[in-house]
């Protein structure tokens, strides 16, 4: 007698699983690919976003990333709260990203305006400067506020000869030569005077630091005159650093000289003007009388 085993069907045994052969019915989209996709596409231009002009590319990311949020929140049948998820914060993230975008580009539009050579800077400055505003060789030597010059007659004085610190240097002022023209152009024949005569003051300098001290990096100089104005010593210092082609810089304890000259006019000059040298990396700064 042949032994038969009967088959139980698919649908007693396994319930609504289907059997070998047979292929699970399509179910229903859960939106996650269009969610996964929009948050790719928002965190590129949120990366993006902070090189300047390159970060263009988040302005057109933005409404990809709308789009397939769009799909992914319409497309989800199953499971929906993640698609939901991912494509909100798609969507925040694209509008953060063409802000910062926005932002990046427009401060580096204006920092490109301010610089030398480009058309807003050269119109601003064939523009004419009034009397309260002109400077000495084109730099503009602005008039302090009152308060400000005052604070800065109230300031010690540092007596000429006498050594101060400031920072890692002794400074001390060694000479001041107030019709100083012919010698600083003997030095720097392109530096020519224009609004009065060029003032030398010469200070003697020594470095304690580990480092190299470099003062023409940084130490700044200014000249307030009794005009009320800070004069500026860029265009008539150029050359007139450390002397001596081996000494860019002061090295452990090595002494020199260093020369700053300024553009002045005859009512600069008095008794309430001050020559002054800033460190600005320390916030200190000292003050002579010349």
């Amino acid at each position: 007698m042949q032994n038969q085993t009967a088959a139980a069907p698919h649908g007693d045994y396994y319930g609504s699983y289907p059997g070998p052969g047979q292929v699970l019915p399509p179910a229903g989209s859960t939106g996650r690919g269009p969610a996964i996709a929009a948050v790719s596409v928002a965190g590129s231009a949120l990366v993006s976003c902070w090189i300047p002009f390159l970060n263009v590319y988040a302005f057109i990311a933005g409404p990809v990333t709308l789009v397939l949020a769009v799909v992914a929140l319409v497309s989800a049948k199953r499971k929906p709260l993640l698609a939901r998820v991912l494509a909100v914060v798609s969507i925040g993230m694209a509008v953060l990203a063409v802000a910062l975008a926005w932002s990046v580009n427009s401060w580096a539009v204006k920092a490109l305006d301010k610089t030398p050579g480009s058309p807003q800077s050269q119109q601003e400055a064939e523009q004419p400067r009034s009397a309260e505003t002109r400077g000495l060789s084109g730099d503009a030597s602005p008039v302090l506020p009152g308060r400000a010059l005052e604070q800065i007659l109230a300031e010690p004085v540092v007596p000429s000869g006498v050594g101060a610190q400031l920072g890692d240097f002794e400074v001390r002022l060694s000479e001041v030569d107030r019709d100083a023209t012919d010698r600083v152009q003997q030095r720097s024949p392109s530096s020519v005077p224009q609004e009065g005569t060029y003032v030398l003051f010469e200070f003697e300098m020594r470095y304690d630091g580990g480092l190299t001290g470099e003062p023409d990096f940084t130490l700044v100089p200014g000249f307030v005159g009794t005009d009320g104005r800070e004069y500026s010593a860029v265009d008539c210092s150029t050359g007139l650093s450390m002397e001596g082609p081996d000494h860019p810089g002061l090295h452990g304890e090595y002494s020199g000289s260093y020369d700053i000259c300024f553009d002045l006019p005859p009512e600069a000059l008095g008794d309430k003007s001050r020559v002054v040298l800033r460190m600005p990396a320390v916030a200190e700064e000292l003050y002579w009388q010349p």
